[in-house]
């Protein structure tokens, strides 16, 4: 492999990985931040969703939303604790996994959806987003796993624009309310697909 210089566009000789120059390494005893395994992509891009709420649920798995404690890594002011209930940092784990308005959300949500295999699921606490949402899927039919993906894409977005709505306009909906707003999405996707 050859590094062109910008000013000439000439090939440099002496550097690449065949002269003995390697990529930095994924993972090194001084990086803080373990990386988890890759993401089964097409459970967000097959997902029967709109594309900006696809968009989001792939920002949301990379760890790159905002959330304070991204906004805290960058200097950037930030709440001190989640704004849901009033616990710890905000994480995106937290926000759509652990918080307890979130379990309060998503128990309302598997319920009205008939997943109540995966409300067992949420009383612990995962690790990852990412590694929640692969063993949710195993844990449904064939069938059923796309309508999954539509739900968990929606209960993740509408939370977190409440938590936007908290934060920026500082009104406040109820656990219900949220969830009544996911089946409003769930169902109006729904109706468009019909006519489709």
């Amino acid at each position: 492999m050859c590094t062109y210089s910008r000013a000439s566009r000439t090939p440099s000789p002496g550097v690449g990985p065949m002269m003995g120059i390697s990529p930095p390494a994924r993972h090194t005893e001084s990086n803080s931040e373990v990386r988890s395994p890759p993401f089964r992509t097409e459970l967000i891009w097959k997902a029967h969703v709109e594309n900006k709420c696809k968009i989001f649920a792939w920002i949301l798995v990379q760890d790159k939303i905002l959330t304070a404690r991204n906004l805290q890594k960058r200097g950037w002011p930030h709440q001190q604790q989640c704004v849901m209930c009033n616990g710890p940092l905000e994480t995106s784990l937290h926000l759509c996994l652990c918080c307890p308005f979130a379990k309060a959300v998503w128990d309302q949500i598997l319920s009205w959806e008939n997943f109540t295999q995966l409300q067992q699921q949420l009383q612990v606490n995962p690790t990852h987003i990412k590694s929640w949402w692969e063993d949710a899927v195993a844990k449904v039919p064939r069938s059923e796993r796309r309508r999954l993906n539509g739900v968990v894409i929606y209960t993740f977005w509408n939370i977190w624009k409440e938590r936007n709505r908290r934060i920026f306009d500082n009104l406040i909906q109820t656990g219900p309310q949220v969830a009544a707003r996911i089946k409003e999405d769930i169902h109006q996707r729904k109706r468009a697909l019909e006519y489709v």
